[in-house]
């Protein structure tokens, strides 16, 4: 790239007892073939040696800063901490989770993306989740910018998924501070505040996708997605916020958020009977749109595995 056209970027790494993994991760920002950013590690009031270890890697490149803060908050709010280190010259921003690292054409490959399309407020890729390829559902002779509200109507129907982490993610701050809710850009209503970012995005601008793996999202018991999302089902609960937002502005999905919500009924109503209080307490504390007795009504009736069974059976052989 022109060096005389090198826009900035600032990376933000937020980080809670992280001293198994940061240093991985900020070892790869270190060695992105793209120069021309700064990086903040926000530590969120660690216990163990993150202040340590940050402290001694940034010694070594005065591109890093370390943040560290005595009040500890919960992930979305230390996410939305390194939002203020955003600077007047920064045309770029990315999160970086400090379990994950990002290869090193990461930051070159989503800002030459970016810079040929201007409408587009975040640009994505593929990525590996422990060993598995993330991101479905795009058309590589289609092009590499996608329509924001095309995006957000197919992720919505789960016919696409291609922005499911932020290491994932590269977003333009004129579109980040066009959110109402900016400088505060994760919203905490959603465990899954970077997946509702992403959505936000998409209701303004459009999506840029590079067709590489450009990230690495780590896998391991401490992480949120196995010691809380996929116990719990946090998922569901992300769904039907991100549904209930959007679907007054596409009533297709009407459809869509009443057949979720059955299912929430269902899911409920199975852990009810399993006595498993964790998950059903963590839903009743934090799902805003009660279930009704309708709907658990439906739920039990049509979302039970028989009846679901005897639907993909009559869709097969009979429609």
């Amino acid at each position: 790239m022109n060096t005389e056209k090198r826009p900035f970027v600032t990376i933000g790494v937020p980080v809670y007892n992280g001293e198994r993994f940061i240093i991985e991760a900020l070892e790869s920002i270190k060695n992105q073939t793209y120069t021309n950013f700064d990086c903040h590690i926000v530590n969120n009031a660690s216990t163990d040696k993150t202040e340590e270890l940050v402290s001694e890697f940034v010694k070594k490149d005065s591109r890093f800063a370390l943040h560290s803060y005595d009040e500890f908050l919960d992930a979305c709010g230390n996410w939305n901490r390194t939002v203020q280190y955003i600077s007047e010259k920064t045309k770029y921003f990315k999160v970086v989770q400090a379990d994950d690292v990002i290869f090193p054409d990461s930051l070159e490959s989503h800002i030459l993306l970016m810079e040929k399309y201007p409408d587009a407020g975040i640009a994505s890729a593929f990525r590996m989740t422990g060993p598995r390829l993330s991101g479905y559902g795009l058309d590589y002779f289609k092009g590499n910018c996608w329509n924001g509200k095309d995006m957000l109507l197919k992720h919505l129907k789960s016919e696409v998924s291609v922005v499911n982490s932020n290491t994932q993610n590269f977003f333009r701050v004129e579109h980040l501070k066009k959110l109402s809710f900016y400088p505060e850009i994760f919203i905490p209503e959603d465990l899954h505040f970077d997946n509702r970012l992403a959505y936000e995005l998409f209701f303004i601008s459009d999506l840029a996708f590079a067709f590489k793996i450009l990230s690495l999202t780590r896998r391991h018991p401490d992480s949120i997605t196995i010691s809380k999302a996929k116990k719990i089902n946090t998922l569901i609960h992300g769904r039907e916020n991100r549904l209930n937002r959007f679907k007054e502005y596409f009533p297709e999905l009407e459809r869509h958020y009443s057949q979720l919500r059955r299912r929430y009924a269902y899911f409920l109503f199975i852990n009810y009977m399993m006595l498993n209080k964790k998950c059903t307490q963590w839903h009743k504390e934090n799902l805003k749109r009660k279930i009704k007795f309708s709907e658990y009504v439906a739920g039990i009736f049509w979302e039970n595995p028989f009846s679901r069974l005897f639907s993909l059976i009559k869709r097969r052989y009979f429609s």
